[in-house]
């Protein structure tokens, strides 16, 4: 079986400051086979946002994962991060499963 090493892409502003990242996994899907990418993590600094950064972490992210042959690329985004939902929208992200939580005491 093929492994693949997880990659970390960090975005800089104009005067080399590291205003944001990306953290990809590929791994092959557990019925298909198929290879996937997966963003396990972006960040963009709060002082970066509004700036593109994050739509251009979210291009290297494909590009990547495009290289590497996936299939398709996924993400997990908390119901209520209205702003980071509308940003994945908008760059072709479309919602494939909901995952319910239960606190236990």
């Amino acid at each position: 079986m093929l492994r693949y090493e997880a990659r970390l892409f960090i975005a800089l502003d104009s005067s080399g400051q590291r205003c944001g990242f990306v953290h990809l996994d590929m791994q092959r899907d557990y019925y298909t086979e198929e290879l996937s990418a997966h963003i396990t993590d972006i960040v963009v600094v709060a002082e970066a946002e509004g700036k593109g950064i994050g739509k251009a972490l979210l291009q290297k992210a494909d590009e990547w994962a495009k290289q590497n042959k996936a299939r398709w690329i996924t993400l997990n985004v908390f119901e209520g991060n209205i702003h980071a939902r509308e940003i994945y929208v908008k760059a072709g992200y479309q919602v494939e499963w909901v995952r319910y939580l239960k606190v236990l005491s």
